[in-house]
């Protein structure tokens, strides 16, 4: 994917977001404190900031104020991309851009997904 793909795929999402409720969670990924990875959760279904809650860990309250997010995983399962003009290959798409830290998502699947994507990091 072409890094313009992305911007493409980006403000698509933010569009998609805007006007709607969202949920953000800031979580960890791991439990080794040298290993975890602290990731923020955003979605605009419910079931899923709460599946989310229930698997990745919460972060610590004394570790909360300092706690930056390695990675943003954006979910909006509503969405459809335009292979011709978004720069997909079908309408359902997990892109990730390292450099931004930055996870779009757009699939209809089990919410185990969500853990898989981020562990693999």
């Amino acid at each position: 994917m072409t890094p313009e793909s992305f911007d493409r795929l980006a403000w698509k999402v933010a569009a998609y977001l805007q006007g709607r409720d969202v949920f953000v969670h800031d979580l960890l990924a791991g439990a080794h404190p040298k290993y975890r990875l602290p990731i923020r959760i955003i979605t605009d279904l419910a079931w899923q900031s709460l599946f989310a809650r229930n698997l990745f860990l919460r972060i610590p309250q004394e570790e909360y104020t300092s706690a930056v997010p390695a990675f943003t995983l954006i979910s909006v399962p509503g969405l459809h991309a335009t292979p011709e003009t978004d720069g997909t290959k079908s309408g359902v798409f997990i892109a990730i851009h390292f450099g931004r830290k930055l996870i779009l998502v757009a699939v209809h699947a089990m919410p185990a997904k969500s853990k898989k994507r981020s562990l693999r990091l």
